[in-house]
């Protein structure tokens, strides 16, 4: 079965998007095991070497951060479903192909 260059570029197009991102999405994670990594490691540090009650101010601040980066990562995680959501109806509606 042949099809059109206009056919094969697109195919070929969306392919590169979805690898693209996904490449993205991974270094996003990456970048927020690393953020988890620093953050424990001055949580263990402030509480080695503060009193108690600066301990506790900087673990709050930390908690703090570590909030923001949750919501970081469900904002990924959601457009990484939206985006592979997008990028199967585009191959099914375009080229009649079902992703799994």
């Amino acid at each position: 079965m042949s099809h059109s260059p206009a056919y094969q570029t697109k195919l070929i197009q969306l392919k590169y998007d979805h690898a693209a991102l996904a490449f993205e999405f991974a270094l996003i994670k990456l970048e927020l095991a690393f953020d988890r990594a620093v953050l424990a490691e001055a949580r263990g540090l402030a509480a080695e070497a503060l009193p108690p009650e600066d301990a506790l101010a900087v673990s709050t601040g930390l908690s703090m951060i570590e909030g923001v980066m949750r919501g970081a990562e469900n904002i990924t995680q959601k457009a990484a479903e939206d985006h592979l959501h997008s990028f199967k109806q585009q191959m099914r509606d375009t080229f009649g192909i079902r992703v799994v």
